[in-house]
């Protein structure tokens, strides 16, 4: 990565940090009523037992007086390393949990750029691409939703960069610590996680083979799945007590409620109208839109190489019209709900015919920055489900 990568990273992470500034001064704090305040609570119940016992790992764990097995708290961290860190240090948790929430999603954006770096796309698309994805309203949703949900998104990302490695060069010790570092730090991610890095082996194998020969993609699938198994056997000490405790069903993760901006609407037509792999690719999207909405973070990095297709073949004026066609039809449909896609059609349009000309490239690159910090703060300056209340 050169000089002109890390300033993409910064320009991203310094328009994320205007809109949370802009967002905290309107009183939407970290946390909400429902998640964030409840696991700080648990954290400090885990810690304040530490305090009085000085074991680590112990069986029972005293609340006020009564004891409860640590099976019940389980969920909430008690193998987590951020967790178990705050044992040793006299901090305040509300500013420590923040500061960790806002350092994992640095960190998530500079591997995901990475991921997407090491794919060579063009570095134009690559940072609007991680634009789009961060500046989403969706990350500020976990962000100041659930203190788990943003420590396990760096580890998300990590995993998919450990997959490519386990394709390319067969290693699997990363793959397998990532597996068990998401199954000790969050669990509701894990399946989901699963699921869509598998989906993501097998758009790999389709990438790099024109005929699919289902006895060799077999043994690939196979030998891909071992680090996972691995990542599990090692976690298996935390996700047994967790699966006795809790029910796991699909209807945890369904949701329908999930609103397309634009800019993936467009990516997802654009793979539907496309070559084999990315029309496979699109579909899947679909289905995970409508089956994991709410986790949103587990299919960011297969959102992310469809919208960086996308942006790569308008960098390259590729783009068929049928596709914006479709895109501005379906957008103004979306105009009865949500008359903030107007905007959003004339930037895009407008950014188009500037990019006609090369020499205002930088124009089109700049409307688009904006489209996407305009969207993001909309999101969240809209948004009343943070703790307002608490003010």
């Amino acid at each position: 990565m050169n000089k002109r990568d890390v300033k993409n990273i910064i320009i991203v992470i310094l328009l994320f940090l205007i809109i949370l500034m802009i967002g905290i001064n309107n009183k939407y704090l970290f946390g909400n009523t429902s998640n964030f305040f409840k696991e700080i609570k648990a954290f400090s119940v885990l810690k304040d037992n530490y305090l009085q016992t000085k074991k680590i790992f112990p069986l029972f764990i005293n609340k006020n007086g009564i004891y409860d097995t640590i099976s019940n708290n389980i969920v909430y961290g008690y193998y987590n390393p951020f967790v178990i860190f705050t044992y040793f240090i006299n901090i305040n948790l509300y500013n420590y949990y923040s500061i960790v929430s806002v350092i994992s999603f640095g960190i998530g954006v500079i591997l995901l750029y990475l991921f997407l770096y090491k794919n060579n796309y063009s570095k134009d698309s690559i940072l609007l691409t991680v634009s789009f994805l961060i500046l989403d309203g969706s990350i500020f949703k976990f962000m100041f939703n659930s203190v788990l949900d943003m420590m396990i998104f760096p580890f998300i990302i990590l995993s998919f960069i450990a997959a490519k490695r386990r394709i390319e060069y067969n290693q699997g010790l990363l793959f397998s610590i990532c597996i068990f570092l998401i199954s000790i730090i969050n669990y509701n991610y894990l399946f989901p996680v699963i699921i869509v890095l598998i989906i993501y082996g097998i758009y790999c194998y389709y990438n790099s083979n024109n005929i699919i020969v289902f006895k060799k993609m077999f043994w690939y699938i196979l030998n891909y799945l071992v680090p996972i198994m691995n990542g599990l056997l090692l976690a298996s000490f935390v996700l047994i007590p967790i699966f006795n405790k809790i029910d796991i069903s699909i209807m945890n993760y369904y949701s329908l409620n999930y609103k397309l901006n634009i800019i993936l609407l467009l990516s997802i037509i654009y793979g539907l109208f496309s070559n084999k792999k990315n029309r496979f690719l699109s579909i899947i999207l679909i289905l995970f839109i409508v089956f994991l909405n709410k986790k949103y973070l587990c299919n960011i990095v297969l959102i992310s190489i469809l919208v960086n297709l996308f942006f790569e073949d308008v960098i390259k004026k590729k783009i068929d019209y049928k596709i914006w066609i479709l895109g501005i039809v379906l957008s103004i449909i979306y105009l009865f709900d949500n008359f903030f896609n107007l905007l959003l059609i004339i930037i895009v349009l407008l950014g188009l015919f500037l990019y006609k000309d090369t020499n205002k490239k930088e124009y089109f690159i700049g409307l688009l920055l904006l489209l996407l910090f305009s969207l993001g703060l909309y999101n969240v300056l809209k948004i009343d489900m943070y703790n307002k209340i608490y003010w």
